[in-house]
């Protein structure tokens, strides 16, 4: 009997009496977020897939806009020119909107083709260094290209966290 009230005791004791000595439970306050405004420079190599296979290589600069989301949005202008055994300067220029997240995003926009001699709507997605798509010429046809460079993608938010409490 003497043990049960003894471990009763105890019992009764540390259920009452560790929260004062458990010590004082610090509570860190939870990390903010901040946009991200980026611009930036890429070269790459992109293929175009219509009557023949057309490589161009690629000069891009895109800016963008990461939210505290990791919603990016923002724009591109891009110039492809062709590569190959005639050595024409016919480039095609495109002028890119751009939504997505810090993962993948969406492109869409026009430009003109000086190859083709014609506009172009452009639609497309882009990765980390890899992008593919679907051109489509003005005056008809489909042009589907991929495409590696050196963008590496939008930058995420930027996270801080505050000092603890003293």
């Amino acid at each position: 009997m003497y043990k049960i009230l003894k471990l009763l005791v105890t019992l009764v004791v540390m259920t009452y009496a560790s929260p004062a000595l458990a010590g004082m439970t610090v509570t860190l306050p939870p990390p903010t977020f901040s946009p991200v405004d980026d611009t930036s420079a890429s070269i790459g190599l992109r293929f175009e897939f219509g009557d023949i296979i057309s490589p161009s290589l690629v000069g891009a600069v895109r800016t963008t806009h990461t939210s505290t989301e990791n919603v990016v949005t923002g724009g591109m202008v891009d110039i492809a020119i062709p590569i190959g055994p005639d050595l024409n300067f016919q480039p095609t220029i495109r002028l890119m909107g751009i939504f997505g997240n810090t993962q993948i995003q969406g492109l869409a926009g026009a430009g003109f083709d000086f190859g083709q001699n014609q506009g172009i709507l452009a639609l497309g997605t882009q990765i980390k260094h890899l992008e593919g798509g679907m051109h489509i010429g003005l005056e008809g046809g489909l042009f589907p290209y991929v495409g590696a460079s050196s963008y590496g993608g939008p930058p995420e938010r930027e996270t801080s966290s505050p000092p603890p409490p003293d």
